[in-house]
Formats: structure tokens, C-alpha cells, sequence
């Protein structure tokens, strides 16, 4: 038996036999352990008749097929015609240097999996190619990039282990079975030996342009069965709906809000870190000052989470875990609706989702150096919003408890990682030393401070947002699968321990403060999409009733996501454009500036009517907010404004208009269509003869979060 077998398939290469066969008896010298097997598709040029001249002198012999023809299937049907442990294939044509085919034998028979004779590594190369055929191999190359590492995948002169082939299923037409080979059984080492790829010896070449379609159906073939190009269309046509929506709807006001950010550059925000104003100025730089144009980078940022949430759920567990995470993510309503928006929740789970990447390849026992990749995620974080701060807290945690992983508190990494997050966040830092920390006070002791304080109605509101945020089911399996990995927690594997830890952190805070505050649902979000992860495992690895019901809990979610947007594409449902309708009206009684009622209202009018200014009651001297922060009374003094009340808030504040204007207009009304609500009425006053509370305008009153 054969060492090596060099399988050459064959079609009327007459011409090229004799020199082939005499320049692979001349590499392999002396040695006795291998032999030349042709497959032949029935050759009319004699070609069969030379490979039987020299079978006498070489060790060579032929496979005529009649009625079947192919290089992929010849090349499968000589594989498997031997009882060689390893084998080379080559084309006939000399195009690859049977020279090189020892080293290619050698280097399987030294433990390589598959090694390829490589046009693309260095020291490869090729001979006589134009410029255009350079381009459109390159460019057939990275098309396959997303199956497999190697530099030339479509090379058609390569070595394998035969029993690489053991249980695979290989299915190929045309002329790439080494791509088939690769991403099907997906080698554990693979080696590629640089060649120079010659120009044809004889003979004329077999391809056409049939073989570049047969090689994008066996693209799109190999690319429809992994879990990592399944996930990659599943975010592509995701993000396709996306924009069909957000370039229909109107702004949110909390959007609107964050577009004022936008509208006033600084390093940070009485609300959030500055990372949400960052975006959306970058974004409406690039796609324009339109509710798309706003939206566009926070889109770009939920699928790189979405793509994030996969990778980890991969590092974490495996392929179906991770593909069902990044599923969850991308299509319950809560991490749809407030992963997309332009707030600082579309970037806060980016960061959030890429820092537990991090930590997947971290504790799974990859390099020490992901800790800094796990430190630069959470620095965006953290410049998104102050939510964040919990992570390190929950990270923290699992390394305390979790006795497999304390070790690296005695380690530089962690510690290193933390320093690169607060460098990071850095500019959130230095403008709450500027501005007395009201941000850091704010969000933190302040959220403490409700006037409504505990009361049942608030607590059966935030069960009813977490069941509609996150669907029944899968708000079952996500607050049963975290606390139960906690209760189980010394028999419970590292990844569910670490998922518990940081999103059970966030989940059970929140839900304890409904005991002294209300609550906003989405502000455990990022607890959530941790839990999605775990979530994920747990299904994957349970029974069929739990895959049966997020199953169909994801089939109602897709369903319900495809009708909602085409609801709203096609059938342009009126109510979609209301604050425009009403900053319309308000433009129609000539003002110079907008004063509103509430300040998610000034950013809708202001973004309606820009560049004409909007403010919220700051200009009367009962504001809050950021507009202390940017409202400048002085520069408006004299000025007409339009005072704008929600109907049912009228007249609040009215006399500390009539102390800052000369002479206030009788009101008018201008009801419009909502989205979704019954129609609304707004209240107008028109003002006359502005002065500013104060001197300056800015008040330290600040609304009620």
C-alpha cells in the first residue's frame, strides 16, 4: 500500500501526461511509498492510452469514468479509489510544480491536517496573470473568507489526511472542492506551502463562466448552513427593516433630546455621558439632519451587538447557543426597540455585550491580553451611560465567588483593564468636575429622591414592562434560569455563573427599587441581554417544551416585527408626523424662539423647526435638565416666542411667563393625529417682548427624572 497517492483528474490532457508523470518520479527520487492515480472523464485525445504507456515504467494507473464529468467528483471519486493515508491533489496541466508535491506530503504526514500548495502566502505567487484575473481570484478569495482562515481556499493543488474525509458530506460541482473540504470538516491545522502558479503546458483550459456560477451556489450553499453567516443575514436583513422604520417615523422626544446633545458638543451631559451626542452629531454629519439621519449610527451599533451577543454565546457554550442569544437580542421588543434608538442604550450594549466577548475568551483560557480588550468595551460603556458602572461591580463579584477565577485578583490584567475603562470614561469625569458632579449626583443619589415613593401601582407597572419588554416566556426563562444558576451556584458552569452574576446584578437592583421609586422598564436592558445568553444554554441544553416556547415566542416576535413595518411603510398610517404638524403650527405665529412645558417637547420642536431655538421652561426661570446648560436668555432679549402646553398642562407656569414677557397673545389650539394614542391638543401663547429671569436665564431647578 501506498504512502502518498497524487490523485490527477483528467480531461484530454494528452500532452501534459508524459511530463508530469517524469517530473514526479524526479521528486519523489527514490522513494517507493507512492503512486499517480488518474482520473479520467472519458478523454477522446489519447490521454487514457499514455497514462497506459507509462504505467509500465512509474507507478501509475487510471479511472475512466463514462458518463460523468467534473473535477470536484473525479477528484472525490480517486480519494476515495485508495488505500493511501494521505493524498495530493494536482491538476494535470502542470500549472502547479509537481515539485513542491513532496513538501506537501511531508507536511501532512508530519501532522498537518490539510496543506496547500499557495498562490497568496509569501514567496507565492503567479505567472503571466493580467491585472483583471488577479483582481477577480482575489475577489473570488475573500468571498470565502467568512468559511475558513486559510489564504488560498480556492487553490485546486493541495494535501489532506484521509481520513479527514471520515463522515463528511461532500456535495460540489465545478472545480473548488478544496473550499468544500475546508469548510465542511474544518481542520484543526492547516499549512499552506507557497507556490508559483504556472501558465497551462499544453492543452486547453476547462473553465467557463458555468464554473464561476457553480462556485457562487456552492457559496451560498456553505454559507446558509453555518451559524456564524446565518446570524450575519439574520442582523443584514434585520438592519434593512430598521431603516425602513426609522426613516418613516418621526423622532422619539427622548431622541429629540439626545439630538439637542448633538446640537451643543461637550464632553458630557447633565443626563448621560456624552457618548449618545457624540453619535448622533456623527451620524447626521454623515446621512443628514433627518429622523434617519439621526438614527443611523445607533443602527450600525445594535447589529454590532447583535453580532457581539453571538460571539460571546459561541466562546461561551457553542454555535447554537450563540446564535440564539444574538436571535433573542435582535427581535424582543426591549433590546429591539431601545438597541435601536437613538439613546444611549444602543451604544451602552455594544459596549456592554463586546466586554463580555472579552471575558468569554478570558475565562475560557485564551490570552491574558483580552482583558484590555474586556477594558476598552467597557469604557464605552461607561461614556454611554452610567448604568454601566454596574458591570465592573457584577465582574467583580464573579471573581470573588467564583473559586476557579479568583486567581486573578493577584493579577495585573483585571486592575490594567479597570484603568483603561476609567481613561475612557475619562471625559464623562472631567466635565462633572467642571460642573459641581450634577451628573454623578444626578443619576446616583438622586434617583433616589421620588416623590411618589413607594407604591403598589408602581410595582405592578414594572411587572407589566418587564413581561412586555421582554415577552412572557422568555421573561420566565430569563429570571428563572439567573436566579436558579445562583441557587445551584457551586455546581453551575463558569459562563452561567458570570451571566447571573452580571445580569442577575441589574436585574435585582432595579427591582428593588420599585420599593422606593417608580422604575423605568428599560433600565434593566442591559441585565436582560446579558441573560439572553443564559437564557440561550439553558434552552439549547433542555428539553423540547422550552424550545417549543421561545421557539414560538420568536416566530410571534418576527411576525409581529414584519407586520409593524410594513404597516408603517406601505399603509402610512397618519399620526406618523404629528410634532411636525405641530411645530408647523407654532412656526405659523412668527416666534423667534419656542418655549414648551416639558422639555422632551423643546427637543421636538427644535428639531422640527431648526435652526430656530427651542427651550423648555429654563427660559422662564423653571427649567432643568441640560438646558441651564445651554439656554442664553441675554441673546434672545426682546424677542417673540410661542409659550407650548400640552392642553391638559395648561397653564402651568403662565405667570412666570407673564413676568418674563411684555404681553402674552390670547391661546390657540392645534390638535393632531399620534401613532398609536388618541389625538392630542396642544395649547399656543403667543409672547412679546422677552426678559430673561435673572440676567442669564439659568436656573438650578431641575425637572423630575
Amino acid at each position: 500500500m501506498p504512502a502518498v497517492t497524487v490523485v490527477v483528474p483528467t480531461l484530454n490532457e494528452a500532452g501534459n501526461i508524459e511530463p508530469l508523470v517524469s517530473r514526479l518520479a524526479a521528486a519523489f527520487g527514490p522513494r517507493g511509498d507512492w503512486e499517480i492515480l488518474f482520473v479520467d472523464d472519458d478523454s477522446k485525445d489519447g490521454t487514457v492510452a499514455e497514462i497506459e504507456r507509462l504505467a509500465g515504467r512509474f507507478p501509475v494507473r487510471v479511472i475512466v469514468r463514462k458518463g460523468e464529468r467534473g473535477l470536484a467528483t473525479a477528484v472525490l471519486k480517486g480519494l476515495a479509489s485508495t488505500d493511501a493515508p494521505n493524498a495530493v491533489v494536482m491538476d494535470a496541466d502542470l500549472s502547479h510544480p509537481p515539485e513542491i508535491v513532496p513538501k506537501l506530503a511531508e507536511a501532512v504526514a508530519g501532522g498537518a491536517d490539510v496543506a496547500i500548495g499557495s498562490r497568496y502566502v509569501p514567496g507565492g505567487g503567479t505567472e503571466g496573470w493580467s491585472p483583471v484575473r488577479r483582481f477577480l481570484s482575489r475577489g473570488a478569495t475573500m468571498l470565502a473568507r467568512g468559511l475558513t482562515g486559510a489564504r488560498d481556499p480556492m487553490a485546486g493543488f493541495f494535501a489532506l489526511r484521509r481520513s479527514l474525509l471520515d463522515g463528511a458530506e461532500l456535495k460540489v460541482r465545478g472545480y473548488k472542492i478544496l473550499l468544500e473540504i475546508l469548510a465542511r470538516t474544518r481542520p484543526a491545522r492547516v499549512v499552506e506551502v507557497p507556490i508559483s502558479f504556472a501558465p497551462r503546458h499544453a492543452g486547453e483550459s476547462k473553465v467557463a463562466l458555468g464554473t464561476t456560477i457553480d462556485y457562487l451556489k456552492q457559496l451560498a450553499r456553505l454559507y446558509a448552513v453555518r451559524p456564524a453567516a446565518q446570524v450575519a443575514a439574520f442582523v443584514g436583513v434585520l438592519f434593512l427593516f430598521k431603516v425602513a422604520v426609522a426613516g418613516k417615523a418621526e423622532l422619539d422626544s427622548i431622541e429629540a433630546y439626545h439630538w439637542l446633545y448633538a446640537q451643543h458638543p461637550a464632553l458630557g451631559y447633565y443626563d448621560h455621558p456624552g457618548m449618545i451626542g457624540w453619535l448622533i452629531w456623527l451620524s447626521t454629519s454623515i446621512f443628514g439632519q433627518s429622523p434617519l439621519g439621526v438614527r443611523m449610527i445607533t443602527l450600525v451599533t445594535s447589529s454590532v451587538a447583535i453580532w457581539l451577543t453571538y460571539l460571546a454565546g459561541k466562546r461561551m457554550y457553542g454555535e447554537r447557543e450563540g446564535r440564539l442569544a444574538a436571535l433573542l437580542f435582535g427581535i424582543i421588543f426591549g433590546t429591539l426597540k431601545f438597541g435601536t434608538m437613538a439613546t444611549p442604550d444602543a451604544p451602552l450594549l455594544l459596549g456592554w455585550m463586546g466586554t463580555l466577548w472579552a471575558l468569554a475568551h478570558v475565562f475560557s483560557g485564551d490570552r491574558p491580553a483580552w482583558w484590555y480588550a474586556a477594558g476598552t468595551f467597557l469604557g464605552l460603556a461607561m461614556s454611554s451611560k452610567y448604568t454601566a458602572g454596574l458591570l465592573p461591580i457584577g465582574i467583580l463579584l464573579f471573581l470573588v465567588f467564583s473559586p476557579d477565577h479568583r486567581g486573578w485578583l493577584k493579577r495585573k490584567e483585571p486592575y490594567l483593564a479597570g484603568v483603561l475603562a476609567l481613561l475612557i470614561f475619562s471625559p464623562a469625569i472631567l466635565w462633572n468636575a467642571q460642573h459641581e458632579w450634577r451628573s454623578f449626583l444626578y443619576q446616583g443619589l438622586g434617583r433616589m429622591d421620588d416623590p411618589e415613593g413607594f407604591a403598589v401601582n408602581n410595582v405592578r407597572i414594572y411587572v407589566n414592562r418587564q413581561l412586555a419588554i421582554l415577552t412572557p416566556f422568555v421573561a420566565l426563562w430569563a429570571f428563572g434560569s439567573g436566579l436558579w444558576t445562583l441557587w445551584k451556584w457551586r455546581s453551575a458552569r463558569w459562563a452561567d455563573r458570570l451571566l447571573a452574576c452580571v445580569g442577575m446584578l441589574v436585574i435585582l437592583l432595579f427591582s428593588s427599587l420599585t420599593a422606593v421609586r417608580t422604575v423605568r422598564g428599560h433600565w434593566t436592558i442591559p441585565g436582560v441581554a446579558t441573560i439572553f445568553l443564559l437564557v440561550a444554554a439553558v434552552v439549547v441544553r433542555g428539553g423540547r417544551w422550552g424550545r417549543w416556547l421561545i421557539g414560538g415566542t420568536v416566530a410571534v416576535s418576527i411576525a409581529a416585527m414584519v407586520g409593524i413595518t410594513g404597516y408603517l411603510v406601505v399603509a402610512d398610517p397618519a399620526g406618523l408626523d404629528g410634532w411636525k404638524r405641530v411645530s408647523e403650527a407654532a412656526a405659523q405665529l412668527k416666534p423667534d424662539f419656542i418655549v414648551t412645558q416639558d422639555y422632551h417637547h423643546a427637543g421636538l420642536v427644535a428639531f422640527n423647526l431648526r435652526p430656530m431655538e427651542a427651550v423648555d421652561f429654563t427660559a422662564i426661570g423653571a427649567g432643568g435638565k441640560s438646558f441651564p446648560d445651554w439656554w442664553r436668555g441675554k441673546d434672545h432679549l426682546g424677542q417673540t416666542a410661542v409659550i407650548l402646553h400640552p392642553k391638559s398642562k395648561y397653564p402651568e407656569g403662565m405667570d412666570l411667563a407673564r413676568k418674563c414677557f411684555e404681553t402674552l397673545e390670547d391661546p390657540v389650539e392645534v390638535t393632531v393625529a399620534r401613532l398609536g394614542a388618541k389625538p392630542e391638543t396642544f395649547t399656543l401663547v403667543r409672547a412679546r417682548g422677552y426678559r430673561p429671569p435673572g440676567g442669564a436665564g439659568r436656573s438650578p431647578a431641575s425637572a423630575p427624572p
